[in-house]
């Protein structure tokens, strides 16, 4: 592997990012956030899954999005999207964080579908290759809340 990071391209809304991987220590700092903020969601997913299976016709999405909101602090989600895209950039517009309110001006979605990917290579490994809808389906089901 030697000095080389390794970066992924990804095209997203017909627009090219590139991804490269947040050093480990900050990676795993941001993965702790992460979990804490949406810990309680998972567990009310997870305790919707009366066969211990997930079913997305099952969960109370309601309750999950209650949770997680509690839980929001503007500052706090803001610190953690710009972390997780400081190692991202735009072929065109450069550094997403320098070049964000040009890149997402009337894309949230668009913002959103940038930080999933994100979330996807940074934590990859972590959800087993699965996507984060699926991985974090996965942390559900062994969540302490659901045992």
């Amino acid at each position: 592997m030697g000095n080389q990071i390794d970066t992924i391209r990804e095209i997203i809304d017909g627009e090219a990012y590139v991804f490269a991987y947040l050093p480990p220590r900050i990676a795993l700092s941001l993965l702790s956030k992460i979990i804490k903020l949406i810990g309680p969601s998972i567990g009310a997913i997870a305790n919707d899954a009366d066969d211990g299976e997930i079913d997305e016709k099952e969960i109370n999405v309601g309750e999950a999005a209650r949770l997680l909101c509690d839980r929001l602090d503007e500052n706090e989600i803001m610190g953690m999207i710009n972390t997780l895209l400081s190692q991202v950039t735009h072929e065109g517009k450069g550094d997403v964080i320098k070049s964000f309110d040009v890149i997402f001006t009337g894309r949230i979605r668009h913002l959103f579908s940038v930080v999933k990917k994100s979330l996807e290579v940074q934590y990859a490994d972590f959800f087993d290759g699965k996507g984060v809808v699926e991985g974090l389906k996965g942390l559900a089901k062994n969540s302490p809340q659901a045992l």
